[in-house]
């Protein structure tokens, strides 16, 4: 919204002997100055009126304006915590799917086959041993991934959630590295390595390295992880645009009130002049150069 606002210039004092310039009107005088305007004072009157109309206008525009941003942050955060609620569960359902072939019933089969041989040397010994440590380990994995809890969250800070989501990952990494290097030690004995695959007990790391990797990549925005995990980010970049803009326009009122209300200054001391109400010797000319 502009305003189509007639300027009127300061007051110029001067001494006794001094005319207004041409053009000017002189609309007041007291023991030492003149006072000249280029309005009549009928005319400051009417501009007074005007003045403190569009200063109105614009103070209710900026109202507006505010109360769009709040609507238009409200859905920006609710699409940014949709959109990271429904990739950080993706992820987690997907890591939950990389385990499928490292159950707790394939787990309780092998151990029991170790278990089994284990009388006969210390190669079973030591197979066994290794099934429970796998057990064990399989178990933390487990609760890495299920440690992903977004109940915790309220949201009211997407950056400190994105960070945790990502020290998550890193854990989830470590102990999937940690079931991966068990899994390795155990096929490098060959019966052990042949029970394990009747069993049908297999984990690759790798896999989940690779669901990870788009929250563990270094310079990955979350905008691009909602959309990496199949998110449509439109509603969530929508809104942060119209933030902007907001913002934008935001800083333009601010120096649109500057203006106007130096404005609105310079019209009062004209117009008090002319109802015999002389400003002090030393008060400031209102200037809206200073706005900016």
């Amino acid at each position: 919204m502009s305003f189509a606002i007639s300027l009127s210039i300061a007051i110029l004092p001067s001494v006794v002997r001094a005319q207004c310039r041409p053009g000017d009107h002189l609309i007041g005088e007291d023991a030492k100055n003149y006072y000249c305007s280029k309005k009549t004072c009928k005319e400051l009157d009417e501009q007074l009126v005007r003045d403190k109309q569009a200063l109105g206008d614009l103070e209710n525009l900026i109202q507006t304006t505010n109360d769009e941003l709040k609507s238009w942050t409200k859905n920006n955060n609710a699409a940014a915590e949709g959109a990271f609620r429904h990739a950080a569960t993706f992820l987690h359902d997907s890591l939950l799917g990389k385990l499928e072939d490292i159950s707790q019933s394939r787990l309780e089969k092998v151990e029991q086959e170790f278990a089994r041989h284990a009388p006969y040397g210390d190669r079973w010994q030591r197979l066994l041993e290794e099934s429970r440590q796998l057990e064990s380990q399989t178990a933390r994995l487990n609760g890495a991934i299920d440690g992903l809890k977004l109940s915790q969250y309220p949201f009211s800070n997407l950056t400190t959630a994105w960070t945790d989501l990502k020290d998550w990952a890193t854990k989830v990494g470590r102990n999937g590295d940690t079931v991966s290097a068990t899994l390795e030690e155990m096929r490098k004995d060959p019966e052990g390595a042949a029970i394990l695959r009747e069993n049908r007990l297999s984990f690759a790391s790798d896999g989940l390295k690779l669901a990870l990797a788009p929250v563990l990549a270094r310079n990955l925005s979350m905008g691009e992880f909602f959309v990496n995990y199949g998110y449509d980010a439109f509603s969530w970049e929508k809104s942060r645009q119209r933030i902007m803009q907001n913002i934008e326009n935001q800083n333009a009122n601010l120096i649109a009130v500057c203006k106007l209300s130096e404005q609105l200054k310079k019209t009062v001391r004209d117009n008090n002049v002319c109802h015999g109400k002389y400003p002090a010797p030393d008060a400031a000319i209102p200037d809206t150069a200073k706005c900016k």
